[in-house]
């Protein structure tokens, strides 16, 4: 399962493969960690943060009577905008808003897709959820933009997150269950001034 977007300097796509627990960058691959890889951001330095889950958090767990020993605590936290539903990816915009992408759910039974939003809540722009082409979960976002100075929203869409699922019908199938795609929008990525590369859109 493909589960992150990023851009180094030099404009190369990085991909996080979930599951595999590796970085893709034009089928260069190096492992990552011992469970499943979630998120990145690639910093200006070149430098790609991945994050993990902890544990594997798709397999089934039994659970244990144990104490729960926190290493760190979150302060001043608040929220910044309440959607209604989960998302999985988010990336900033040079104007501040978010574009937000949303898995297909019981909140959205025709498909998935990404809002843009400010903070305060207020949904500026919808792209999918049956419309824009989009008719299956969409996960990851990133923003960049091309030679011409259009801006476009990445994100991977996919008819299923599941292993047991994508794998059923063999490899043939499996490779179209999920494709990246690219929708141009108004507003292009947040960026570090002095670097026009560089489109994470946070740390």
């Amino acid at each position: 399962m493909l589960s992150g977007l990023g851009w180094f300097e030099d404009g190369r796509l990085l991909v996080v493969s979930m599951n595999k627990r590796r970085v893709l960058v034009h089928n260069e691959k190096s492992s990552l960690t011992e469970v499943y890889a979630d998120v990145k951001v690639v910093a200006q330095s070149g430098r790609a943060y991945v994050g993990s889950f902890g544990f594997n958090f798709a397999n089934v767990a039994a659970l244990r009577s144990s104490v729960l020993v926190p290493i760190e605590t979150l302060s001043n936290r608040r929220v910044w905008a309440n959607i209604g539903s989960f998302v999985d990816g988010i990336r900033l915009d040079a104007n501040g808003c978010v574009w937000a992408t949303i898995p297909q759910s019981g909140f959205y039974p025709t498909g998935g897709g990404l809002l843009r939003v400010q903070e305060g809540s207020q949904i500026l722009d919808v792209l999918g959820f049956g419309a824009n082409g989009i008719k299956n979960s969409v996960f990851a976002c990133q923003l960049e933009t091309d030679v011409e100075g259009k801006h476009q929203l990445f994100f991977m869409e996919a008819a299923s997150c599941y292993d047991h699922v994508i794998w059923k019908e063999g490899v043939e199938a499996a490779k179209k269950n999920g494709t990246t795609r690219a929708i141009e929008v108004s507003v292009g990525p947040a960026r570090i001034p002095g670097n026009d590369r560089y489109c994470a859109g946070y740390y």
